[in-house]
């Protein structure tokens, strides 16, 4: 994709902005504060259900859902939905050859990615228990720009030479600092990986294989996932030859069988992705209508996950039926009033699967997590469809950052921590909030912040897609 998308990618908007959400989601999630401070923090729903204020410790007795809990689900629907677009080019082009290639040289390359962004981050670099030094800094922004040219692609119309050069150059620098660096904590190896792009990269080679093999019924998806959400349950309640299952790997490094649960988010992404080759006009819906519920049905589940009561599950049973009613009164049947549907009904199966593992979980994950955010994604994609059909400027900065997602990972992990340190901004918000009369405001200031250096990361990214420069696996 470019910054002045065509027609077919225009099509697709509310899909990039769902994946800039998740990016500005996950950034946000590790830079609000952690810790109490002046004895205050924030809700227990800004963070993780099962790593609350103040130990924030993981604890697996804990069940519910927040809208942290919904960051990677988006991120995973959003690659799934992204398949049968990227897949439908080759077939064009009659190169369906290219498909099986590049989804294990995309599987391999985002694998490496894994390994490269976990081991040389910020925290890799400093000393144990030292303040962080300037070179150290330094180094952390030369490693960003390593790894954007060892990912990157410049913008079309250059000459050919450039992108092998460009990466060629990365490559090697990267693979000097990792040589040459004494990092404190032991050089590079794999033992240490940045386990959500792990779990990304399996998908998007398992996501390409059924998406292929689906192609020409998608609704066959629907059976796929059931089949994932059964082996899930066979593992978890150790049912049959579930255990063994569940630990089988021919090379841990690279995949685990517990990997392969997360195909009940990336299918349903596959279905609605589906829609877009279908699709050739908008529809002609009540987009505010749609806004309402795709947007907002995801808000007041969470808000009622988190409390967990059986009123509340009613209450959302309640308002999941209320859905469906509403995608069927929808005066067009095309891809919004499909996927309003399919995801309050997958809302329904997340509530009847709750018994299972009791109650909902990300971590570790129960059955019902599955269905649910699967259903969310759903919805919220629905909504964002119609808000891009209506005013497209709201959703485009989000789409941008969206098409150049990975730039905008590589910020959160090295450009926007080592940048706030060497400008010493991060110095300054310190002193705001500790020395001075404005200290009893301290987690207002801080949370303001962390909010600005989410929005730096979405920043980076969109530039980034302005100027056509993108990274890709």
């Amino acid at each position: 994709m470019t910054a002045s998308p065509a027609p077919d990618s225009r099509r697709a908007l509310a899909l990039d902005a769902l994946r800039g959400l998740a990016l500005f989601g996950m950034a946000l999630s590790g830079m609000i504060p952690f810790g109490g401070v002046h004895d205050r923090h924030l809700p227990d729903w800004m963070y993780h259900a099962q790593i609350p204020p103040p130990a924030y410790k993981l604890d697996t007795t804990r069940y519910g859902l927040t809208w942290v809990d919904l960051v990677f689900p988006f991120f995973l629907f959003a690659l799934g939905a992204a398949l049968p677009l990227a897949q439908a080019r080759y077939a064009e082009s009659g190169a369906t050859g290219k498909i099986w290639g590049r989804g294990v040289v995309r599987y391999l390359a985002l694998a490496m990615f894994a390994y490269v962004v976990e081991q040389t981050k910020l925290g890799r670099l400093q000393q144990p228990g030292q303040p962080y030094t300037v070179p150290q800094l330094l180094t952390c922004l030369g490693l960003f720009v390593l790894i954007a040219l060892a990912w990157g692609r410049w913008p079309r119309g250059l000459p050919a030479w450039v992108n092998p050069i460009s990466q060629g150059v990365g490559v090697l620098g990267l693979a000097a600092v990792i040589w040459l660096y004494p990092w404190p904590g032991g050089p590079f190896g794999f033992a240490r990986v940045d386990v959500i792009l792990l779990v990304l990269a399996n998908m998007a080679f398992f996501g390409t294989v059924f998406a292929w093999a689906t192609r020409r019924h998608p609704a066959w998806l629907w059976g796929l996932t059931l089949a994932v959400m059964v082996l899930f349950t066979m593992v978890a309640e150790g049912w049959a030859f579930g255990p063994q299952l569940g630990a089988w790997t021919p090379l841990k490094e690279l995949y685990q069988f517990s990997y392969f649960k997360y195909l009940a988010i990336v299918l349903p992404g596959v279905w609605a992705g589906s829609f877009y080759l279908q699709a050739t006009h908008r529809e002609p819906v009540d987009g505010w209508g749609v806004v309402a519920v795709g947007l907002g049905l995801p808000t007041i589940a969470w808000v009622l996950l988190l409390d967990g009561r059986d009123w509340s599950k009613t209450a959302l049973a309640i308002l999941a039926l209320a859905g469906i009613a509403y995608a069927h009164s929808l005066p067009s049947d095309g891809r919004i009033r499909a996927w309003l549907r399919a995801g309050c009904i997958c809302v329904l199966v997340g509530l009847m699967c709750l018994p299972q593992g009791g109650g909902i979980r990300k971590d570790w994950a129960t059955l019902s997590y599955f269905p649910m955010t699967a259903g969310l994604s759903l919805l919220t994609l629905a909504g964002l469809e119609s808000l891009a059909t209506m005013r497209p400027a709201w959703v485009r900065p989000l789409a941008l950052a969206g098409m150049n997602a990975m730039l905008g990972y590589v910020a959160i992990t090295h450009l926007v921590p080592a940048f706030i340190r060497i400008t010493k901004l991060h110095d300054g918000i310190g002193w705001v909030v500790w020395d001075t009369p404005l200290r009893a405001q301290g987690l207002e200031i801080m949370t303001v912040y962390g909010f600005g250096q989410a929005a730096l990361v979405i920043a980076v990214a969109a530039l980034g897609t302005r100027f056509q420069w993108f990274m890709r696996s």
